[in-house]
């Protein structure tokens, strides 16, 4: 539980510092450990309510997603890169953590049938590298982390999903 939890919450940071050669923050700062034991209590904890509380984790997920997307986006630019780097590096942060969990558990990621949650995470990093020159000032960043929140909640609101390919037809 906890590697996955672990791959989940940090894995895309750590691909992400690997690419720009920087130790990832959790090996500095050991909050990122009590946050990730935190999480997994409280899932143990409400599991058998989750059913209930899935909306609420949605919305958290959600946060996670843009928080996590402007990070990579933020960091990028902090390096001098460019807008291909910038939507790279909003990508690998906001869903390099979960596609690793995936991988080890053998599934196949939602990202790659399913979800648009790493679309919008493209997206995210397209309007911060399009809009960077106000991306230092507070009320445009909140502006465009906020619009795309919305966007993935508009989305599971109205059940949009990403179009699934049919294979059947080549196994026969």
């Amino acid at each position: 539980i906890f590697v996955c939890a672990f791959l989940t919450a940090v894995g895309g940071g750590i691909i992400r510092d690997l690419f720009l050669n920087v130790s990832p923050a959790f090996f500095e700062d050991a909050i990122y450990l009590l946050v990730i034991v935190f999480g997994i209590v409280v899932t143990i904890f409400t599991y058998n309510i989750f059913h209930k509380i899935s909306k609420f984790v949605n919305i958290l997920d959600s946060l996670g997603l843009v928080v996590f997307a402007f990070i990579g986006a933020s960091k990028s630019m902090s390096f001098g890169f460019g807008m291909g780097a910038i939507i790279f590096f909003s990508l690998v942060t906001a869903v390099g953590g979960g596609v690793l969990r995936d991988m080890i558990l053998n599934e196949v990621p939602e990202i790659m049938y399913r979800d648009f949650y790493a679309t919008l995470a493209l997206l995210l990093g397209f309007l911060y590298s399009f809009f960077s020159e106000y991306m230092s000032d507070i009320l445009w960043a909140n502006l465009l982390l906020f619009l795309v929140f919305i966007l993935r909640i508009l989305l599971q609101l109205f059940d949009i999903h990403l179009w699934k390919p049919n294979f059947a037809h080549l196994n026969g």
